[in-house]
């Protein structure tokens, strides 16, 4: 298990280093406009070897709302975002919203050379289909009657070691004990109890973060 919103950007300083904290960098799409690749840089470089500086993210997309910076630039920092990730060599964390095709068509031209999670799915099992060595995170979207019948169906497709769950708390659900809910879910669907789903999510999350 994880949860998404422990990443962070800062130009200057990480704090907050402990046993159990981690941190991935990036600038969420809403936020686009404030990417500053100079400052982004010199972050990642000067943390470049923190054990605890898993990956690079969220990015990516969001086009839920009409107030977001507009799709160009939120475009160019996505791209931007594989870029570094790829040149030092980070698993990415991706947020797409309401962008399927232009997510699916970035992700394509522009490949991340190492293993990507796609946070929140929201996405049908063609998605998942696209990107097989992907990780896929499964959240409260999966209790939600919208969504619901969607997700069953994309937890039984992707490979059972490329599966975690989050709380994206407190945008999806306000408390983190939600995510138990998640996980007696994906059990039920995948036939093991809460405990083997709540072990088997864990030990994917440490994987992608590379922190076994």
């Amino acid at each position: 298990m994880f949860d998404s919103h422990f990443h962070l950007f800062s130009g200057t300083s990480f704090v907050g280093d402990t046993e159990n904290f981690g941190f991935t960098v990036g600038i969420h799409p809403e936020f686009a406009h404030t990417f500053n690749e100079k400052d982004f840089l010199h972050f990642v470089e000067n943390n470049k070897d923190n054990p605890k500086f898993y990956a690079i993210g969220e990015c990516g997309l969001d086009y839920h709302r009409p107030d977001l910076p507009s799709l160009d630039i939120q475009e160019k920092v996505f791209i931007r975002h594989i870029e570094i990730a790829n040149l030092y060599n980070k698993p990415l964390v991706i947020h797409s919203r309401d962008a399927y095709r232009d997510t699916l068509k970035i992700l394509k031209e522009h490949k991340p050379k190492n293993e990507f999670l796609l946070h929140c799915m929201s996405y049908d099992v063609e998605f998942a289909r696209e990107f097989p060595d992907a990780y896929f995170s499964i959240g409260w979207f999966i209790t939600v009657k919208k969504y619901k019948d969607m997700l069953e169906k994309v937890v039984r497709f992707i490979p059972r070691d490329k599966i975690v769950i989050e709380t994206d708390a407190p945008y999806l659900a306000p408390r983190h004990d939600k995510i138990k809910e998640v996980a007696k879910r994906v059990g039920e669907i995948l036939g093991m109890t809460a405990k083997e789903a709540e072990e088997l999510t864990a030990s994917n999350a440490k994987r992608f973060f590379r922190c076994l």
